[in-house]
């Protein structure tokens, strides 16, 4: 019994502690690049006769981790909107989100957009 405690502790210490080092490989940077592309992909395909021009970001929660939520700010009003994001190791099909492979190369920022 008291093998399998310490394996299940060592495991989840192990996952963790990947999870962090993983987000230290994405960058600020990174995550602005994949937010403007996914953004200006998604909108376009969103309103055809309105073109987006993105101008920047508020976050609106804690901007650390992996994890966060913005508003993407455009010039037209009429577009734009809130967005979260979180960092993974590897692409992935989750429903929703737009998968970007970060500026680094060493991973993926998955973004979601809440408008559209």
């Amino acid at each position: 019994m008291k093998r399998i405690l310490v394996t299940g502790i060592f495991l989840v210490v192990a996952l963790f502690g990947t999870i962090g080092k993983a987000h230290a490989d994405g960058s600020d940077q990174g995550l602005m690049v994949a937010l403007v592309t996914a953004y200006d992909q998604v909108q376009s395909k969103c309103t055809p006769n309105l073109p987006p021009s993105f101008q920047g970001v508020r976050w609106t929660g804690a901007h650390t981790g992996g994890t966060g939520r913005g508003m993407i700010i455009d010039a037209d009003p009429r577009l734009g909107g809130p967005f979260s994001y979180m960092w993974s190791l590897g692409p992935t099909d989750l429903a929703g989100y737009h998968t970007s492979k970060d500026i680094g190369g060493n991973g993926y920022w998955l973004i979601k957009f809440d408008f559209c």
